[in-house]
């Protein structure tokens, strides 16, 4: 039994347990199997405001997301990017991404409309939380794929 917790509201230790093995997993699979993915530091792991790490029945990490920074459009209108998706290999088609997907979602869709660059790999998991592909210009001009990866936006 996998379950969902908000990262800003475990105890310092599983914070830092949960940041190292996020950090560890980009570096991992950038070399490995996801050119694609952007390494992240634990530092940044930890300064994350709005994350969510899923947890076994057991306390064993399972997988991470974060909501990283809000980004307005010409109308003024508040886009958060949705990121670091991280589940670990054994977890992986379980669910797992999609169930932390659609609870990061729920808290960036409170002041804003999300969405995502995706790699390969969680484009579907992206599509099953009821991402679309962004067409041109639906993002604000600031938002920018630095590895070219395929932009997703939430519906509002």
């Amino acid at each position: 039994m996998i379950e969902i917790y908000d990262f800003a509201q475990l105890d310092t230790e599983k914070q830092n347990e949960v940041a190292r093995l996020v950090s560890l997993s980009t570096i991992i699979d950038n070399e490995n199997e996801h050119p694609l993915l952007v390494p992240v530091t634990m530092e940044e792991i930890l300064e994350a405001m709005d994350a969510r790490v899923a947890l076994t029945a057991k306390n064993l990490f399972a997988g991470y997301i974060r909501a990283k920074d809000t980004l307005l459009d010409q109308n003024a209108l508040a886009f958060r990017q949705i990121g670091t998706l991280t589940v670990i290999p054994e977890f992986r088609g379980n669910g797992v991404g999609v169930s932390l997907v659609k609870s990061i979602t729920q808290l960036a869709t409170q002041e804003s409309i999300p969405f995502a660059f995706v790699n390969q790999s969680s484009e579907k998991t992206f599509a099953l939380a009821n991402y679309r592909r962004a067409e041109s210009g639906e993002l604000p001009a600031s938002a920018v794929s630095k590895l070219g990866n395929q932009a997703m936006i939430y519906p509002n």
